[in-house]
């Protein structure tokens, strides 16, 4: 990775909470990328958000702990492979880096 990116990384039990609480709980469910909303309210709901039921949430945080988390953590240390990158663009992932130009200043 250019950047050290230890800071911001998922790694620890009050990190998760963190995650969980100021970003999960937080997603905005009526509004999304395309059409519908259905996008943001299927991430927030499989992760333990937008009315998820009492019964999913023991599985929403094992889906939040070993998918989710990693793949984030992954992204932050430049660990995903151009052709991963390039399917979550195709998918019109905001955060994930679009590449730099030649001056070395990130794309997109």
């Amino acid at each position: 990775s250019r950047f050290d990116t230890s800071a911001i990384q998922i790694l620890s039990d009050d990190q998760r909470k963190d995650f969980y609480e100021k970003i999960i709980l937080k997603i905005n469910t009526k509004s999304g990328n395309g059409l519908s909303t259905y996008s943001n309210m299927l991430l927030s709901w499989s992760y333990g958000g937008h009315e998820c039921p009492n019964s999913e949430i023991a599985a929403s945080e094992e889906r939040r702990n070993s998918f989710l988390i990693p793949l984030i953590n992954k992204l932050l240390n430049g660990e995903l492979s151009e052709d991963t990158l390039s399917l979550l663009n195709a998918s019109r992932m905001a955060l994930v880096p679009k590449g730099t130009d030649k001056n070395g200043n990130c794309k997109g």
